[in-house]
């Protein structure tokens, strides 16, 4: 039960009974959750190919009636006449449902395993789909059903009159609804000569606003007047400060000249040892070339004993290739084979199954006619007595 005032008003929609008392109920309810049981286990059918087929673990019997279902399903396929065709399908779906019953725990297993593959995309999204939805809708008239077996007709009757309650409060909401649609109305009416009460003093606003702006640009055109005047005289000491100051770098300058003509002889013996470690690095730069070389030398040696390789690689996988052709033609010619040997088994049988029934109908042919025959003798015997005690009376 749901807790709260809305849980209390909703127990009277919920069946006071919990199991089913009648024969005819129970029978219903286990019809369909062996209809739910037998389509969760043909999951197996409908997920699994040749490919995976091979993966699961299911006893040998799974796997041939699987085999049959794959069979039947083919030639429902290839039929023109869907409703002869679609009696193999029925058999095969039987056996194989009669096969996962017999062996439950692989077959919960297998269902399992199919499910996970499926969720990680290895089963078509809408055929998940499709069995999800048939499954969920079973429930839901399983779900259904249980209701209506357990609730009884004074439930039915307090259901009928708690949702003719449910109506009548409904309509006094609307009622109120449309009272409380009215005063909003009014409300609405009322905010809108707020609004434009407002709108008109910001419009005051703006225009007040829109004269004190005026006045700043005048004031802003005056501050940049008296500015530009106080820019000019500023510049004119920047020019007289300048013109000091080139003073000053010329005579430095000449210091400058006069201390490279000191340092000239340093300088010499520093270009002299710059030209000594540029031919070291020259020196340097050759052996390095030279040892490149020769690895590059070795490494074409790698490169070609790489492509050798690589070439008897390529050959060795034509090879392959050709053995790939060669084993998929004899697993080919397999599979005919197979076939014919499971076509010629299944005439033998239908003939065996013909002669026997020739058989019998023979045999009780020949027991009919010999009981026949028995009677009939049995009959010119009594006739002949009869004769003989007519005689003897005239006598």
């Amino acid at each position: 039960m749901m807790d709260g005032p809305h849980g209390q008003a909703l127990d009277i929609l919920a069946p006071t009974r919990k199991k089913l008392t009648s024969l005819e109920a129970e029978r219903v309810a286990t019809v369909i959750d062996d209809l739910i049981e037998k389509i969760d286990l043909l999951q197996v059918a409908f997920f699994s190919n040749k490919k995976s087929q091979s993966e699961l673990d299911l006893p040998e019997p799974v796997h041939e009636a699987l085999a049959q279902y794959r069979l039947a399903e083919v030639g429902y396929l290839k039929a023109n006449d869907g409703a002869a065709a679609a009696v193999p399908v029925h058999d095969a779906t039987r056996s194989l449902v009669r096969a996962l019953q017999a062996y439950p725990e692989q077959a919960d297993g297998a269902a399992a395993t199919i499910c996970a593959k499926a969720a990680e995309g290895g089963t078509p999204t809408q055929r998940v789909e499709s069995l999800s939805l048939f499954l969920e809708q079973l429930q839901d008239l399983r779900d259904v059903l249980f209701e209506k077996l357990l609730t009884t007709v004074d439930e039915e009757r307090g259901r009928q009159t708690h949702l003719s309650k449910l109506v009548a409060n409904q309509r006094s909401l609307k009622k109120e609804i449309i009272d409380l649609s009215a005063t909003k109305a009014e409300r609405e009416a009322e905010r809108d000569a707020l609004v434009k009460k407002r709108t008109d003093i910001i419009q005051k606003i703006t225009s007040e606003l829109y004269r004190i702006t005026t006045q700043g640009d005048a004031v802003y055109e005056r501050v940049i007047e008296q500015g530009a005047k106080a820019r000019n005289d500023k510049k004119f000491l920047v020019d007289a400060e300048v013109e000091t100051l080139t003073e000053e770098e010329e005579s430095l300058q000449k210091m400058l000249a006069k201390m490279q003509a000191d340092h000239a002889e340093e300088e010499g013996k520093i270009r002299k040892s710059k030209f000594k470690l540029e031919a070291d690095v020259a020196g340097w730069v050759a052996k390095y070339d030279e040892e490149m070389a020769r690895k590059q030398e070795l490494i074409d040696v790698e490169v070609e004993a790489h492509s050798t390789e690589k070439s008897q690689m390529a050959e060795l996988q034509g090879k392959f290739e050709n053995l790939k052709d060669e084993y998929d033609a004899i697993m080919e010619e397999k599979r005919i084979a197979r076939e014919r040997y499971e076509a010629h088994n299944k005439d033998l049988v239908e003939k065996n199954r013909a002669a026997s029934i020739i058989q019998k109908r023979w045999s009780n042919f020949q027991d009919e006619k010999k009981a026949a025959k028995g009677g009939k003798k049995k009959g010119s015997k009594k006739k002949k007595s009869g004769k003989k005690g007519s005689k003897k009376k005239k006598k």
